[in-house]
């Protein structure tokens, strides 16, 4: 999710952009047993850019 307020891209944002305490979550992943990672965004102006931004996003959280 985008900051509030954010009107482009349907107030979507790439992973670690928005407002999501991700390095709060992070932790909480390690506890279970998922092996996946998934983001999704419904409305990228640039689907290249959103898949970038958030794979870096979470290889820099060591996930």
């Amino acid at each position: 999710m985008a900051p509030k307020g954010t009107t482009t891209e349907d107030g979507w944002a790439a992973t670690g952009d928005g407002i999501i305490d991700w390095e709060k979550v992070v932790p909480l992943f390690r506890e279970t047993k998922a092996e996946h990672i998934v983001t999704e965004h419904d409305n990228p102006a640039d689907w290249r850019r959103f898949a970038r931004r958030s794979i870096e996003h979470i290889k820099a959280l060591g996930l």
